[in-house]
């Protein structure tokens, strides 16, 4: 299989649906765990998705003053680890397919109409993301 590589500094971005929700969130840089670097850059392995840091805002519906909450990576697609590529003993990261992620609201948005303002009622929501990446590509078995 022959995809790019996701190195240090790479963009995790998320996709703006998640369910009933819009969620605005900048691309994060990836970050390696590991040593072995190509073209003098830190290749991520496997689990370096988990410490993106993502916080986003986001609305929904008639709640259209903007809440927040964090976003993490909780799936990789199966194209993304790549086992036939170890990195200090982990499968490396390629762009592959979209990702799943996880939305969790920690402020609610709000609905301004009416009386008085109303808070959304927070729970957590699925969306997708990507892998950003530079023109590194590796071939592996």
């Amino acid at each position: 299989m022959s995809d790019r590589l996701v190195v240090q500094g790479d963009m995790v971005k998320i996709n703006p649906t998640f369910g009933p929700m819009v969620v605005n969130a900048p691309p994060m840089p990836m970050s390696s765990t590991v040593l072995p670097k190509i073209a003098g850059r830190a290749i991520c392995v496997l689990g370096d998705e988990k410490l993106v840091p993502i916080m986003a805002t986001y609305i929904k519906g008639p709640f259209t003053v903007p809440g927040m909450g964090t976003a993490k990576i909780i799936g990789l697609a199966p194209n993304q680890p790549q086992p036939g590529l170890q990195v200090g003993g982990k499968p490396a990261l390629c762009k592959g397919a979209q990702f799943q992620v996880l939305f969790t609201p920690t402020v609610p948005a709000i609905n301004p109409a009416g009386p008085a303002p109303v808070p959304d009622v927070i729970a957590p929501a699925m969306g997708t993301g990507v892998f950003m990446t530079t023109e590194i590509i590796v071939t592996a078995g």
